[in-house]
């Protein structure tokens, strides 16, 4: 704010939703807990009084200004909100009173936004300036509960009764997310309105229902997966690591540097000693041979950190590789306890191995995939988890089960596993020198009884198709894993086509194992969303707002009719546009990961008293460490999850409806506009070659002129342009190939005795250019020429000479 520069930047849009730093402010400056906001007044004074930078995220230190370091004060009274106050809240008090509220009603020591103050301050600030949706800073103080940000925005003269293009106030936004209004602030922010109408909507009794904060589980044993030799960058072997490496949680849960112990994430609750998942639970989705195979080839490796051995071309161990998968497993167990419990509302398990590639026995196989591969999954922790809240809390209201999976590659192992409540066959020929025969094993894993297969939802979006575009018919090579086209079950869209075999004689009749494998994967309920490779001749941001609408068209109304009692997440973050692992798959940015939260948070809202547990998948991206790409999706994950403590919102069809169609409509209106820019941009470019062709016709008249004269063609009504057509000609392809450097060139550096020529030359070419596809006329590269008839031509020349002889 003291650089001339940045001040400029004060009131331009700054991210993807067009947010202002006052927008940012509103949802962000906090007061961390344990500290004093200190005093912005004075931070126009000196140089030497602009706030010290912290760490580069915030870990453990106190804001210091003017040098010295505000230390808490215990004896500091506490605001309003039960914030404490600090050194600033006399400036606070020497603002404005509230609109419409009479400063006796205010509170004497409101806790301050430091941030938001400093902005507030500052000459030229807009205070009400709309994003893309049209929220204000203050709408979205109200959004998120930021109550102290609300009140300097008040002070300072925001429109209280301001509509969003949804035609929401910020109070409005506030009540339906369930945030308690403070009183000072309340007649201003939801005004009196006729009996029944929303102003009159019963708020949330935060004595009955207070905020909660999210639970984080990890265990130190999900650091000695090894899956390659320790990293250096040496230029070895060990440069250049496998994507699922031990880094990926480093970023992430690091005391110093992990983006999770950063200040905004402060309130979270750490569970670090996760406890080992019970066999019993393994049992109920893995085969015990499988089990027993990676825990005795995990137990085969010294306890070394170069000693690594290979399942397969993806996915590696080493010694304390299986103990930690049984952590991964166990803190998805622990965080159903914790929720269940009722302490929290939602979790997230900061684990690894991933998970939701392991079937019943590891690999699960397809047609595209004869091979398959275990993805880097040892346990499915998901899977062990929703069976283990299904079997355990059968008795306290805990039936339904949704699994949820956003990573980019299809969640097969989570598939297979709920395909196998179904008892099954395998069928498998035997062949011998003397004879062939047929091998028939029965499948079948439940979770808790014969209902299961009605009790348990799952989704996935995804990738699927070819690893690359190909202008070819050979196929590239498959999206790993190669499965999971576009489908919803029967189950999901017509019950009442698929077979319901009599409970009475569940395992009696064997009907289920007689049915074909449409019918009984028909029975289960699930979605898959395979969503295609973008081209180039779609509309760019348009993917982003594809992968949205599987959500709000498909996933989020089927799983709303499924009305779950808990809601799992398989989240994982390699769907991002830089992580090169999806070769261009989704390309979500880290706000969509934060939306699709919200949403699922909405739906848990309204059906299961805003239950949800999240675990770590994928995600790979993460060079920069804090700043990469993997850790700002995690953190705008947990972020949400955090959020969904304290919001209360229900899901709302008719939002997500607007919102989808606002969405396209936007992303439309931004390529119309980037159209209509690049055809200005590029008529310049085509004067500028118009201006070139020129230049050569100009050299070349004058060459055809002097051979003319010599010639004695004066006088025959030939123009020069008619006898130097050859020569224009043979300049037209270098013409071509210079494009617009050497049409820009020839335009900087041409005669200025040419431009009428150019105007001529670039009106022709208008006139001359046929619609396109939007009825927009585009200029022609092509220049018209009179065809010459060169056998006339001599024959004149020669009648001519003839002529002039006599």
């Amino acid at each position: 704010l003291a650089d001339e520069a940045g001040i400029q930047t004060l009131n331009l849009r700054a991210d993807r939703v067009g947010g202002r730093a006052l927008h940012a402010a509103a949802k962000f400056d906090r007061v961390a807990p344990g500290t004093i906001a200190p005093d912005a007044s004075r931070h126009h004074e000196s140089e030497s009084t602009k706030p010290q930078h912290r760490d580069h995220h915030g870990h453990g230190h106190r804001p210091s200004f003017g040098g010295k370091t505000m230390a808490a004060d215990p004896t500091a009274p506490a605001g309003a909100d039960g914030e404490e106050a600090g050194a600033g809240d006399a400036a606070a008090n020497s603002e404005s009173a509230l609109p419409g509220v009479s400063p006796s009603s205010q509170p004497t020591s409101p806790p301050m936004a430091v941030v938001t103050q400093m902005l507030l301050s500052t000459e030229g600030i807009e205070v009400d300036p709309p994003n893309n949706y049209g929220r204000t800073p203050l709408h979205i103080a109200c959004y998120h509960g930021n109550w102290p940000v609300a009140r300097l925005l008040l002070q300072r003269g925001a429109a209280a009764l301001a509509l969003d293009k949804r035609g929401y106030t910020p109070g409005r936004i506030a009540q339906r997310r369930g945030m308690v209004i403070p009183n000072d602030i309340l007649s201003v922010l939801m005004p009196t309105g006729p009996p029944g109408s929303a102003m009159h909507e019963p708020t949330r009794d935060l004595i009955m229902d207070p905020d909660s904060t999210t639970m984080l589980i990890c265990h130190e044993l999900c650091s000695r997966h090894m899956s390659c030799p320790p990293i250096d960058r040496s230029g070895g072997p060990s440069s250049d690591p496998p994507p699922e490496n031990i880094r990926r949680l480093r970023v992430l849960l690091n005391d110093e540097t992990g983006i999770l112990r950063s200040s905004e994430f402060s309130a979270l609750s750490w569970e670090s000693e996760a406890r080992r998942a019970s066999i019993a639970d393994v049992m109920k989705v893995h085969e015990y041979n499988y089990v027993e195979s990676i825990s005795q080839a995990c137990a085969s490796l010294p306890d070394h950190p170069s000693a690594i051995a290979n399942l397969d071309a993806d996915t590696a161990i080493s010694r304390w590789s299986f103990e930690a998968a049984m952590r991964a497993a166990g803190s998805v167990c622990e965080a159903v306890d914790k929720v269940m419990s009722g302490d929290f509302r939602n979790a997230f398990c900061a684990v690894r191995p991933p998970g939701h590639h392991a079937g019943p026995r590891g690999i699960v196989k397809c047609p595209n995939d004869p091979e398959g591969s275990h993805g880097f999954c040892l346990l499915n922790n998901v899977a062990i988890g929703a069976a283990y809240a299904r079997s355990m809390y059968r008795n306290d209201g805990i039936q339904r089960i949704a699994i949820i999976d956003f990573d980019v590659h299809h969640g097969n192992g989570t598939e297979e596993i709920i395909k196998q409540l179904v008892p099954n066959i395998d069928r498998a020929a035997v062949r011998t020198p003397f004879a062939v025969g047929a091998l028939h094993i029965p499948r079948y894993k439940p979770w808790l009884n014969e209902d299961d297969v009605h009790d348990v939802f799952f989704s996935s979006t995804h990738g699927f198709g070819p690893r690359d575009i190909r202008f070819t018919d050979q196929q590239g090579g498959w999206f790993y894993p190669a499965s999971g086209q576009t489908r919803t079950t029967d189950a999901i869209n017509n019950p009442s086509r698929i077979e319901n075999p009599s409970l009475s004689d569940f395992l009696l009749s064997q009907t289920w194992t007689r049915m074909g494998e449409d019918s009984r994967s028909n029975c289960c309920k699930i979605i898959n969303v395979g969503l295609d490779l973008p081209r180039p001749s779609d509309v760019p941001g348009m993917q982003r707002v594809e992968f949205r609408d599987s959500y709000r068209k498909n996933i989020l109304p089927h799983l709303m009719d499924f009305d779950p009692d808990l809601i799992f997440i398989s989240a994982g973050f390699d769907a991002h546009k830089k992580d090169t692992m999806n070769f261009g798959y989704v390309g979500m940015v880290e706000d969509d990961y934060e939306w699709v939260t919200e949403q699922l948070v909405k739906v848990a809202n309204t059906c299961c008293n805003g239950r949800v547990i999240s675990v770590l998948e994928g995600g790979y991206k993460i060079h920069g460490g804090i700043v990469s790409p993997f850790a700002r999706s995690v953190a705008h994950h947990v972020r949400a999850l955090v959020d969904g403590g304290s919001s209360r919102e229900l899901y709302d069809k008719q939002d997500e409806d607007w919102e989808s169609q606002f969405e396209r409509h936007m992303v439309e209106e931004k390529e119309r506009r980037r159209q209509m820019k690049m055809e200005r941009f590029s008529r310049p470019v085509d004067m500028a070659v118009h201006h070139d062709h020129s230049l050569r016709q100009h050299h070349a008249v004058s060459d055809a002129t002097t051979d003319i004269i010599a010639a004695g063609a004066i006088g025959t009504g030939l123009t020069p342009l008619h006898v130097g057509g050859a020569e224009l000609e043979q300049h037209e392809g270098d013409a071509e190939g210079e494009g617009v450097a050497g049409g820009m060139e020839a335009l900087m550096q041409g005669p200025m005795d040419v431009h009428a020529e150019i105007n001529t030359s670039s009106n022709e070419g208008i006139g001359e250019a046929g619609d396109g596809e939007d009825g927009v006329e585009e200029p022609s590269r092509k220049r018209r020429r009179n065809n010459v008839d060169y056998k006339d031509l001599y024959e004149q020349m020669k009648k001519e000479d003839g002529e002039g002889s006599k």
